[in-house]
């Protein structure tokens, strides 16, 4: 999902709560915090000699024990505009950034849809993964 699709479905449905639900179906505290929004752009070359570019959208969040200021609809909408001029496009797909308890360690996820449930919003978390970009030069039996 992209920057502009989040942010319509944010702002057709303003000030509601937002659930986070990761790709094992456990939902993410409803404490956390957007504590950066960014940019980043990755240059590369695949294994098979082709020089690439990506860029992406990434929210870090971070689980707080404060009840009392939970993020909605309309707050989050607010961080994401104030993001823009460091973000550019909001054609970017969005990645979101979490500290795994299970894990002790950061975890990347992909945001693969939202909705709304009842009185809230669930964004859905799927997994990131890894792969061959050049299947047809790459030369490895068995590859992808």
């Amino acid at each position: 999902m992209n920057i502009k699709k989040l942010v319509d479905f944010l702002n057709n449905n303003t000030d509601k709560m937002i659930q986070i639900m990761l790709p094992t179906g456990d939902l993410i505290e409803e404490c956390f915090h957007v504590t950066e929004i960014g940019r980043i752009d990755k240059n590369f070359i695949d294994c098979g000699g082709t020089i690439r570019s990506s860029s992406v959208c990434v929210f870090q969040l971070w689980v707080a024990d404060d009840v009392d200021h939970r993020l909605k609809t309309t707050k989050l909408s607010k961080i994401i505009q104030m993001s823009m001029p460091i973000l550019i496009s909001d054609e970017l797909s969005i990645e979101f950034e979490f500290e795994s308890e299970y894990t002790n360690s950061v975890c990347h996820y992909l945001l693969d849809n939202v909705d709304l449930n009842k009185d809230k919003i669930v964004l859905f978390l799927t997994p990131k993964r890894t792969g061959c970009l050049a299947t047809d030069k790459c030369g490895v039996s068995g590859c992808c």
